[in-house]
């Protein structure tokens, strides 16, 4: 189960999207919430990879990336305490990026199905399904506006 405070910060997340209603903040204090230590540089999940899960950034810092032609780390993004890294995972079978950390940081995963199953993504109006996956888009495009290989 997620504690209190970690179900808030998923809460607040995502009431910064999109409005939730006193049954869909319910089914998120009840989400099993795995809270895992990591340590600094140390990557979450990498292009390519079919994630079962989700992480909420408790504490710390952590960017997505892409490993350029000549081996070297492109950020795309930026995330801090109370982001959603990759909540993308949702909606793509193969992630097209990384996320690493970049300080130790705090988070809590959990599980896609769990995501799903829950009133947050069964019952909300397609208009705040619609939302958040708007947010989720226009971050990722931000940050490739940011990456000079990727067309623009």
């Amino acid at each position: 189960m997620a504690t209190s405070s970690n179900a808030q910060a998923l809460v607040a997340k995502l009431e910064s999207i999109f409005p939730l209603n006193d049954e869909e903040r319910a089914a998120l204090f009840v989400l099993p919430m795995q809270v895992q230590e990591l340590r600094a540089d140390q990557d979450i999940v990498r292009e390519g990879d079919r994630p079962s899960r989700s992480c909420l950034l408790l504490e710390g810092m952590t960017c997505a990336y892409k490993m350029t032609g000549e081996g070297k780390r492109q950020i795309l993004a930026f995330q801090i305490a109370g982001d959603i890294p990759d909540l993308q995972s949702l909606h793509l079978r193969v992630l097209d990026n990384s996320l690493a950390t970049i300080t130790p940081c705090t988070v809590g995963f959990v599980q896609n199905e769990a995501l799903r199953d829950t009133g947050g993504m069964q019952t909300w109006s397609s208009s705040s399904e619609n939302q958040g996956r708007r947010s989720m888009i226009v971050d990722r495009e931000i940050g490739r506006r940011f990456d000079r290989s990727a067309p623009v």
